[in-house]
């Protein structure tokens, strides 16, 4: 039997209509990349020259 609905349906991008949620997930990545570097930081990990510059590209 032949479908009565031909049709397609546009697909679906999500940037167009949601496009906040990039902008949050990139707050969000940057707050973490942040808190690891602090914890890393205060560790010993890396020192505060080296937290400045990967800081600083992160920005």
């Amino acid at each position: 039997m032949a479908c009565l609905f031909s049709f397609k349906v546009p697909s679906f991008n999500w940037r167009i209509y949601f496009p906040y949620t990039l902008c949050a997930r990139k707050a969000h990545d940057y707050i973490q990349v942040e808190k690891l570097l602090r914890e890393m930081l205060q560790k010993g990990s890396i020192t505060e020259v080296e937290f400045n510059k990967i800081d600083a590209l992160n920005r």
